[in-house]
């Protein structure tokens, strides 16, 4: 009955039940490492936790809302350590209260004596917002302490120019008593602010818009209670990231801070969850990236992920916004016999078409829709047809929207979930694209808790097809014949959805999925590494614990 080696944690973590079947073991996190079995990696990540509170956010609204109560609730002493792929400081975080801006929250607590620590992706493709968010952020945190180095960081090390740090996390609290975590699918920025009838208010109107004036945006995140022992582990990633060893760019300072163990009271709800992550091979092997924490890189969320689909016996929904990474689905197309159902949730490709200079631009969408028919027909074509009666693909629209193909119809899907029989719910910032399971930061976690996921999936699905959450019709999501019934009324947010036909791509098309879609996995097999030497030296430090787990 083994979750970590932290002996303070054993009783917390361990005592409550064995690990869940569906969690992926330490031979299996190994193998997620590009490891041999007897490698061993210090992180001090345990390799699942139980005894967990978690909240469900479950759009813009809730999560903005929730992300204001603890950011203003921090005092002097306190951590606020963001992880992000894109944000905006001028967003309200409850609209139109001037006094909720993003960044008007965060130079408040940085001048309440608060600690701020963020990490800023910065790409090819978005080279410049981190910068000057960053710079905007450490001008105030210098002023504060001028001892204490840059607060905000852009961050370029993830294997590839286009790569990118795609998580959303948040610490938020009292680094030893008190902290909360954050983590699923919703940016702090242009757009995000929604409520789940997605009816397009004044509030939502006035805040600043995503290039693309999507009529609605669906995306969830989950916060993780004070005491939780997932959050020990996201507060240990977040410190392993700032002191990776492989040093910032001129003229940025991590400046190395003590690892200070979080209070760990397992809460009533008891929930049982695993944490996964992506970390590109490439980028730890050629670059030197991770090495204090994945020295071959990690893909625990496309493996867990896997294992639970595989372990199937009723239904299966995979929710998230690309839908185009053929591996993932050939690896889980062997379930489909034994499967009632299979509901993906997705965005239709014409999400990726634009105009310049009023000329229609079709690449991004034609590579998107080529590669979506080639993975979501793996389940429904040559030997799988006879399956195909089984299989619905949806897109998301505004009720009783006059034109589907209008942004202002669409709902724009940011989530990433991926629901096994109400038993087993992966949820975080890491899509079915190659990017996301492959290279980029990515983090979700995997929840093994049958009350939970049960009232997550009725939630979201109640909301997609415009019904109580005690609706009858969500007791059964292999009722299929139910399910189309409602969505023929035309009074769901689901419309059925198949790629448009790209029977091939052209150069153009060919070389933006590569720049955009980076492999992150190394070619040669697996292989044996211990970095506990180096660990051990970085953990020798006053205040740090020995480390000698996972």
């Amino acid at each position: 009955m083994r979750c970590t080696s932290l002996a303070l944690l054993s009783l917390a973590c361990c005592a409550a039940a064995d690990p869940s079947p569906y969690f992926l073991t330490p031979p299996e996190l190994n193998a997620s490492r590009g490891l041999v079995a007897g490698s061993r990696v210090s992180t001090g990540l345990a390799d699942y936790s139980h005894g967990n509170g978690v909240e469900l956010l479950v759009d813009g609204k809730a999560f903005f809302s929730r992300l204001y109560e603890d950011l203003v609730a921090t005092k002097a002493g306190d951590v606020i350590q963001w992880g992000l792929f894109i944000a905006n400081l001028d967003i309200h975080l409850i609209p139109p209260r001037n006094e909720t801006k993003l960044g008007v929250v965060l130079k408040d607590a940085i001048r309440r004596g608060v600690v701020l620590r963020v990490f800023a992706n910065q790409n090819l493709y978005i080279p410049t917002s981190s910068v000057t968010m960053c710079h905007e952020l450490n001008r105030e945190c210098h002023a504060a302490r001028p001892e204490g180095g840059d607060c905000c960081l852009p961050e370029y090390r993830h294997g590839h120019p286009t790569g990118s740090v795609h998580e959303k996390t948040w610490l938020i609290g009292s680094p030893s008593n008190g902290l909360v975590a954050y983590a699923g699918s919703m940016d702090s920025s242009n757009g995000r602010w929604d409520e789940s009838s997605h009816s397009d208010t004044p509030l939502r109107q006035g805040e600043p818009p995503e290039a693309h004036p999507f009529g609605g945006w669906h995306g969830n995140m989950l916060r993780f209670a004070p005491g939780s022992p997932v959050v020990r582990d996201f507060a240990r990633r977040f410190w392993l990231h700032w002191h990776m060893p492989h040093k910032m760019h001129w003229p940025y300072v991590a400046q190395p801070y003590e690892f200070v163990e979080p209070a760990v009271t397992p809460q009533a709800q008891n929930v049982s969850m695993q944490l996964l992550q992506t970390l590109g091979c490439v980028g730890a092997v050629k670059d030197g990236y991770y090495t204090n924490a994945a020295p071959r890189g990690e893909r625990s969320i496309m493996d867990g992920a896997i294992k639970a689909i595989k372990m199937a016996t009723k239904y299966v929904v995979i929710e998230d916004q690309f839908m185009f990474f053929q591996d993932f689905m050939e690896a889980v197309e062997e379930v489909l016999p034994r499967l009632e159902a299979f509901y993906m949730v997705t965005d239709a490709a014409n999400t990726f078409d634009t105009k310049v200079a009023g000329f229609n631009i079709t690449a991004a969408g034609n590579m998107r829709a080529y590669h979506q028919r080639m993975t979501m027909g793996v389940l429904t074509t040559g030997k799988n047809a006879q399956y195909a009666h089984k299989v619905r693909s949806f897109a998301l629209e505004r009720l009783h929207t006059a034109d589907p193909k209008a942004y202002e119809g669409l709902i724009y899907i940011h989530s990433k979930n991926y629901f096994v029989d109400d038993e087993f719910v992966v949820v975080g910032s890491g899509g079915l694209e190659r990017a996301s399971m492959t290279n980029d930061y990515e983090v979700a976690v995997g929840i093994a808790d049958t009350k939970f996921v049960s009232t997550m999936r009725r939630r979201l699905w109640a909301e997609y097809l415009n019904v109580a959450q005690d609706d009858a019709i969500l007791d059964d999501m292999t009722d299929l014949a139910a399910i189309d019934a409602r969505i023929s009324t035309g009074e769901t947010r689901l419309r059925p959805y198949a790629p448009r036909f790209v029977e091939s791509l052209n150069m153009l098309e060919r070389e933006l999925y590569e720049l955009y879609e980076p492999e992150g996995r190394c070619d040669d097999a697996t292989v044996r590494v211990d970095n506990t030497a180096e660990i051990d030296a970085l953990f020798a430090r006053p205040g740090m614990p020995n480390a000698t787990y996972h």
